[in-house]
């Protein structure tokens, strides 16, 4: 396969062509087969041939669209949650439940567990197993729209934890998956959900990794923050 032509002359499309070419140098990214990427004076369509010919898609406007700017978004994310955590004491961590008998210990063991799902997934790994969920878990969410019952089943395996094993959990996960991401290249987050998934659930998979790593991570933190603030009526 060959490119050849034009270069587009939008200079954010630019910088993805040059990531574009060092990566099917490297080997990184696929052609399929028979294809070949056209440049164009027109920058859309110029894209928009090149994704359609390799594993990548195109990265909505307002994520992060490099390794660096993930990993910044996700360490504020993780900032955030800290400074909420920090002044608690004690007793608000692991004695004050929710109506589910969820405490904010219960909170920071959830969010470990789907970061370590979408570390194993980045890994092509099991994502369910490593969230200590049957294999089939995520296409029984998808058939039956409970997130509800897998949720419980994370929230049994840690209740028993103290708090200093359940924060030691979260820093596990959380490192684990900056280190994941740290061997990982600019154009692996343009690559869609199918391509790392071992079981792949019907919903979505065409839509780029990106999506589900910020969902795991700086865009979880704060849905849980908003839940605990209201468990401690403040």
């Amino acid at each position: 396969q060959s490119m050849y032509g034009k270069i587009c002359g939008n200079r954010r499309h630019l910088r993805i062509i040059f990531r574009l070419g060092a990566a099917l140098r490297a080997g990184l990214v696929r052609l399929r087969r028979g294809a070949q990427v056209v440049y164009s004076r027109n920058s859309d369509k110029c894209l928009e041939d090149i994704m359609s010919s390799t594993d990548l898609v195109a990265i909505p406007e307002g994520w992060p669209q490099t390794i660096a700017e993930l990993v910044a978004r996700i360490e504020q994310g993780r900032s955030e949650l800290d400074a909420f955590l920090a002044p608690l004491s004690e007793q608000q961590i692991s004695a004050t439940p929710n109506a589910d008998g969820w405490m904010l210990k219960d909170h920071l063991a959830h969010l470990a567990a789907w970061q370590a799902g979408i570390t194993a997934l980045l890994r092509r790994e099991g994502r369910a197993e490593a969230m200590g969920l049957e294999p089939n878990a995520f296409a029984q969410m998808e058939e039956t729209g409970d997130y509800d019952a897998p949720n419980a089943v994370i929230f049994r395996q840690h209740r028993d934890k103290t708090t200093v094993e359940v924060r030691d959990f979260f820093d596990a996960t959380y490192h684990d998956l900056l280190a994941t991401l740290g061997g990982m290249s600019d154009a692996d987050l343009a690559r869609t959900y199918s391509n790392y998934a071992t079981v792949v659930p019907s919903e979505r998979t065409d839509e780029p990794i990106v999506g589900w790593i910020m969902g795991n991570t700086y865009e979880h933190y704060p849905e849980h923050m908003t839940w605990m603030a209201e468990q401690l009526g403040i």
